[in-house]
């Protein structure tokens, strides 16, 4: 029988990740181990050092994926996560699974938040990074979050995918937000017409774009920057360079 189909082992792995969890947060919290109630934790972890509070449980919880998968010899498949997140108790995985009918195959997650989005944006980045790590670990599939109601979407939407140039990497454009964006491609070619701006799709808020230019060309970042939130003042951008992936690291 296959671990993900067994409720005991779904069990105890649904354990021993309360405990990775909490250890990545006594990690950035520094205290000797106890009864803290990982929101407790959580909150003290975040108000340290968000930015490590997230890697240690990304870097915990893919750990534990992979130890749990070579213990087993198998790997959950696309279509068992449904099954498997459900019996892990992450807040995160009620919702409506949908598989997507594009060129790859794809999990798309929405739901109306859960409590982990009362607690503000970084709750809602310290379960999707745990979430990313186990299922990278236990699997090789790739997790990304298109919206959060912690960032203040409407509701939240995970995906769940095979590759890292995938096209479900991000959310979709609106298409009234196009037309704004070619605008500010135009705006950015008077300084120098020879970038190339490929914009790459919007994840919680944040529209993720590439900037192709020589090596003595200066960014146009700034220009760009001010003339998409001239019409989207509360949309922030970032531009991904390619660049290698460390040993542990969050591919995102």
């Amino acid at each position: 029988m296959s671990p993900f189909s067994s409720n005991e082992s779904l069990k105890d792995l649904s354990e021993r990740w309360c405990r990775a969890r909490r250890a990545a947060l006594r990690a950035v919290v520094a205290r000797a181990a106890g009864d803290d109630a990982e929101d407790h934790l959580l909150a003290q972890a975040l108000a340290i050092d968000r930015d490590s509070t997230l890697r240690h449980v990304f870097e915990n919880s893919l750990k534990l994926g992979t130890g749990f998968s070579r213990f087993f010899h198998t790997e959950p498949a696309l279509e068992d996560l449904p099954a498997v997140l459900t019996q892990l108790l992450t807040p995160c995985a009620s919702g409506t699974w949908t598989v997507l009918p594009e060129r790859e195959p794809a999990l798309r997650l929405e739901r109306a938040g859960c409590p982990a989005a009362t607690h503000g944006a970084a709750a809602c980045d310290y379960w999707r990074e745990a979430i990313s790590g186990l299922v990278l670990g236990m699997s090789g599939l790739l997790h990304a979050r298109h919206a959060s109601m912690g960032h203040k979407d409407p509701s939240c939407i995970d995906v769940f995918f095979l590759t890292t140039e995938s096209e479900h990497r991000f959310g979709p454009i609106p298409d009234e937000m196009r037309a704004t964006l070619e605008g500010a491609v135009r705006l950015v070619k008077r300084f120098d017409s020879r970038v190339e701006i490929e914009f790459l799709g919007i994840a919680e808020g944040i529209l993720y774009y590439r900037e192709k230019r020589g090596s003595g060309e200066v960014s146009t970042a700034s220009q760009l920057k001010s003339a998409v939130q001239r019409r989207f003042p509360d949309l922030s951008l970032r531009e991904l360079s390619p660049r290698p992936v460390l040993a542990g690291e969050n591919p995102w």
